[in-house]
């Protein structure tokens, strides 16, 4: 158990100060990788599209890997928390160095990236269909998996805060994002901090609501409180929330999505990010989160070994994801030690081949969805007043 991580009768203790030991680091850093590739891509092909339109298409669980068949390969979310990896490895310990790095990198992946570019503007501007105006713009995802990485490698940091903003300055309103933001990284804190077996639904919702300063995501949270002790499952929560056919491209929505799905099955890393995925709209990114904090909170042994085996990370490989999880256990984990890492290589001209790669899968599956829109849509019942 880590220092000054102690479970008293009320709740757990989580702040700041707290730093985990070496094997936490490891299980936590695995995990959250592992966890977020894998699970974005179990979702991947149902991301953008209703609920009921990715259930006719690509079927209900189990769930395989669909986008590429056979194989596990990962969209944005799952690169822009290596990103973020990367920028805090090489701020020497400076939060503005950080922000200018991670601005960096995320303009060069825009760049490799004009087909989805153009499709996020014109998803933005309402002409493919999109109901609400987005709380994020970026081609590179949303903020929230970088929260995760933030809060699990920038540990002892007083100012934590201040990195969390940096992040959500390259492609979010700052306003909206800060408080889904700050609610994934003290959930990636309690992921690392202590055991699943120590954790239950409740009492995590409990210590985010004690300590949250954002009243309205406080008063959600009360509400999720309530829905895991009637043992909701993921699907029902999010159509009381108002998102019974997909999840809308909103942070806030996606973080409390995200957070429930972990909770709900704490110990049950399949069911969590299954669970997520079958949500519709933004499910990749609501998977990928869950899939992060279950992934920290169980270590890599809790996912399945044939999902495992089936993840490409190209242009990174396995020996490289494994540097990058020796840096985040070896050094000792404040702020002022993030200046004894070093970062592994980015491979540019790679990242380029595999967004083209990646655009073009996005145009097969783009063309896959075109049936279903000459399909009876599913009738939605409106709620009695």
């Amino acid at each position: 158990m880590s220092l000054g991580a102690k479970i008293s009768n009320t709740g757990l203790s989580l702040s700041w100060e707290q730093t985990a030991i070496a094997f936490q680091r490891e299980r936590a850093a695995e995990g959250m990788i592992l966890g977020a590739a894998i699970a974005e891509s179990l979702a991947i092909p149902r991301n953008g599209v209703s609920k009921w339109t990715a259930l006719r298409v690509f079927g209900r669980s189990p769930l395989g890997f669909q986008y590429v068949p056979g194989l596990a390969i990962p969209g944005e979310n799952t690169h822009a928390l290596l990103m973020t990896m990367q920028a805090i490895f090489q701020s020497r310990a400076d939060h503005r160095i950080f922000g200018k790095s991670l601005k960096k990198r995320i303009g060069l992946y825009r760049t490799a990236r004009v087909l989805g570019h153009a499709k996020d503007r014109l998803t933005n501007s309402g002409l493919l269909g999109g109901a609400t105006k987005p709380d994020y713009g970026g081609v590179i995802s949303n903020p929230l998996i970088r929260a995760a990485a933030v809060s699990l490698l920038v540990q002892g940091a007083a100012h934590a805060r201040s990195w969390l903003e940096q992040s959500n300055q390259c492609t979010a309103n700052v306003e909206l994002s800060a408080g889904p933001a700050m609610l994934i990284a003290q959930s990636m804190q309690i992921a690392q901090l202590y055991e699943a077996d120590q954790l239950n639904g409740p009492m995590i919702l409990q210590c985010l609501i004690d300590s949250s300063d954002y009243p309205a995501l406080k008063s959600q949270l009360e509400l999720l409180a309530g829905y895991v002790a009637k043992r909701y499952s993921v699907a029902k929560v999010a159509k009381r929330l108002g998102y019974s056919n997909g999840v809308p491209r909103k942070l806030d929505a996606i973080a409390l999505l995200s957070v429930y799905a972990w909770v709900r099955h704490l110990n049950r890393f399949r069911l969590a990010v299954e669970r997520a995925s079958l949500l519709g709209g933004e499910c990749a990114s609501v998977a990928a989160i869950a899939g992060a904090l279950s992934g920290a909170s169980l270590g890599k042994k809790s996912i399945p070994p044939e999902w495992r085996k089936a993840l490409r990370l190209y242009p990174y490989n396995r020996e490289w994801i494994q540097n990058v999880i020796l840096r985040v256990k070896d050094w000792p984990h404040g702020v002022e030690d993030i200046q004894a890492a070093h970062s592994e290589p980015s491979y540019p001209i790679g990242q380029l081949t595999r967004n083209v790669g990646i655009g073009c899968f996005q145009l097969v599956h783009t063309m896959i969805r075109i049936p279903t829109m000459v399909l009876p849509k599913k009738r939605i019942r409106k709620p009695k007043s």
